[in-house]
């Protein structure tokens, strides 16, 4: 009897254990995507770097021209992103949309640090 009550709380705590763990995770995964996503939307608005690519100290800690190569790789990284989610309308969105942003990579490239991120 004793075996049964506890075989059933296992069971019922590895069920909640394993709910939480997805309910975590999809949350972390959410939140990831939508930082990808904002950030694209501000650099495709604005041509420079999200204002929270440099809150932690990247641009007073760095050196100008590894804070700017620290950006760039940034970028790179959303434009991978792009290439591969399914979360794009159709695939001239997708061209459209990677078109431009590796325009504003390849400006940012020859541009200097103050012109990409001038907060």
């Amino acid at each position: 009897m004793y075996f049964l009550l506890l075989l059933a709380g296992m069971v019922a705590f590895i069920f909640l254990l394993y709910k939480f763990i997805l309910g975590y995770s999809q949350k972390t995964v959410s939140r990831l995507v939508e930082k990808k996503h904002r950030a694209a939307e501000v650099i495709l608005n604005t041509g420079i770097a999200p204002h929270k690519w440099g809150e932690k100290g990247l641009t007073r800690v760095l050196n100008r021209s590894l804070s700017k190569f620290i950006v760039v790789w940034k970028l790179e990284r959303i434009i991978s992103y792009f290439q591969h989610t399914p979360l794009v309308e159709d695939e001239d969105t997708r061209e459209l949309l990677l078109s431009k942003l590796r325009k504003i990579r390849d400006d940012w490239k020859r541009k200097e640090w103050k012109e990409i991120y001038p907060y």
